[in-house]
């Protein structure tokens, strides 16, 4: 395997940076940062927003790991 199979095998196969539920949960950690670091949004609603998001996320990984073995 080549250098850029292996960095599109990194990217976008299961598990990558750049699949959809990792770009959301990405980007919902940005922008909440972003209304935290302006005073929009109160650090403690930031941290348990954050946290039920990433909860799910993992969740979500580990029933499909559960499940592909």
């Amino acid at each position: 395997m080549g250098v850029s199979e292996t960095v599109a095998s990194g990217l976008f196969g299961e598990g990558g940076l750049l699949r959809v539920r990792a770009l959301i949960a990405l980007s919902m950690t940005g922008a909440a940062i972003g209304f935290a670091a302006v005073g929009l949004l109160p650090i403690m609603v930031f941290v348990a927003a954050w946290t039920s998001a990433m909860g799910v996320y993992i969740g979500v990984r580990a029933v499909e790991g559960r499940d592909s073995s």
